[in-house]
């Protein structure tokens, strides 16, 4: 069950009318989950709410910007939401205590992601299909020992108590999907920044960037006039945190933002979890420490900190992806659970520092960097008994 979690809110201007409310991380993700940084910009006379988190305490700091920017004539308001996982979007409700018209944009890929249960159990689904999900991804002690106890005797029973945990933890709303104006693959468009392409829509002075790297759907914004992204969850330490997620599009657009950068269209980076507050005792309780520095900073203020930031996220998913193909080569047909072993013998900073997030304490699981890695390199899965292998991608 839940625990109670005492949120201390901290807001500030990090740019001219470009507002952040600090998110929430802990290491108990299913009784302390987490909520991500809420931000809200004003263009002209509308103001845009990007992910207004998970905690009801949100909602009052968010009224009160947008009341204070009504007083200054603002007469609308956007909802965006970077992604539809519940730590984002429980509290899209807040627009409907705005007393202002809104709307509500969704990419028409993350619509399935809205309703959490069903988003994570399908997940569990696929990830099935590659492994012993219960022997794999929850560790052999604590109190993850007793779902891989109860799965031994019975799977679906695990399976059961499994939906129920996420039930009370993500809720079961699909948080005002319903009411989105959905914004189509078809009506992408493509703009150059430098060197760089970026695909996504154009709404006000932003550009809604889509990435699909964390989620099928996720989207960045970048907001050309302050040379700022807001990367979402693009740049947080448990991707790949599923097996929809994609570590080529997550190389992809961190290297793209990095040369950006480099040219100088981005200045200010910030993203969904990033925090002065929580980020370093968040990473100290795990027994580690960050790998970079880059890693404790709230929000990065110059260009040479946001190359440096997408520098470290794209050579880190990198060097996960060359471990576990290097780890899975060594051994050759093998089980998830025998290439993860595999890999946790790997000297590799970034492996041992994924490492040291445990599932469930944090939503980050190795065997999903394992099956997400092979899937996107083309691998399928051999079953042989009641034993799932797959072999080493040539």
């Amino acid at each position: 069950m839940k625990k109670n979690v005492k949120l201390e809110l901290a807001s500030k201007e990090i740019l001219p009318d470009v507002w952040m409310i600090g998110g929430y991380i802990a290491n108990d993700f299913f009784r302390k989950p987490p909520s991500s940084n809420v931000y809200i910009l004003k263009d002209k006379n509308t103001i845009y709410i990007l992910d207004p988190g998970k905690y009801k305490c949100y909602k009052k700091k968010i009224i009160e910007l947008v009341n204070m920017y009504k007083e200054k004539g603002v007469n609308k308001v956007v909802l965006l939401i970077t992604q539809g996982h519940f730590d984002h979007d429980t509290n899209n409700d807040v627009v409907l205590n705005t007393s202002l018209p809104w709307e509500f944009y969704l990419p028409e890929e993350e619509v399935p992601t809205m309703k959490s249960v069903d988003d994570f159990m399908k997940d569990i689904e696929l990830l099935s299909k590659y492994e012993n999900v219960f022997q794999t991804m929850f560790p052999k002690s604590g109190l993850s020992a007793i779902f891989r106890g109860i799965a031994k005797i019975s799977p679906n029973t695990a399976k059961t108590l499994l939906k129920l945990l996420i039930k009370v933890s993500m809720g079961t709303s699909n948080h005002l999907a319903d009411k989105a104006i959905i914004l189509k693959a078809a009506q992408r468009i493509k703009k150059d920044f430098g060197s760089v392409s970026l695909y996504g829509w154009e709404l006000g002075r932003f550009f809604i960037v889509f990435d699909g790297a964390h989620s099928p759907g996720h989207i960045c914004i970048y907001d050309p006039i302050n040379k700022l992204v807001l990367s979402g969850d693009t740049t947080v330490e448990v991707n790949p945190a599923f097996c929809y997620s994609s570590l080529n599009r997550l190389i992809d657009i961190t290297g793209k933002f990095e040369t950006m950068a480099d040219e100088g269209y981005i200045e200010y980076a910030a993203d969904s979890h990033r925090s002065n507050k929580y980020m370093s005792a968040f990473i100290k309780s795990f027994n580690t420490k960050a790998v970079n520095d880059i890693q404790l900073t709230e929000y990065a203020k110059t260009g040479v900190e946001c190359k440096n930031l997408f520098h470290f996220f794209n050579e880190y998913y990198r060097e996960m992806k060359r471990e576990v193909i290097l780890a899975h080569s060594k051994i050759g047909r093998a089980t998830v659970g025998q290439i993860v072993d595999e890999l946790l013998k790997s000297n590799n900073k970034y492996i041992k520092f994924k490492a040291a997030l445990i599932f469930p304490q944090a939503p980050s699981r190795m065997d999903v960097l394992v099956v997400q890695t092979l899937i996107e390199e083309g691998a399928a899965p051999i079953k042989v008994g009641n034993k799932i292998f797959i072999d080493p991608v040539k």
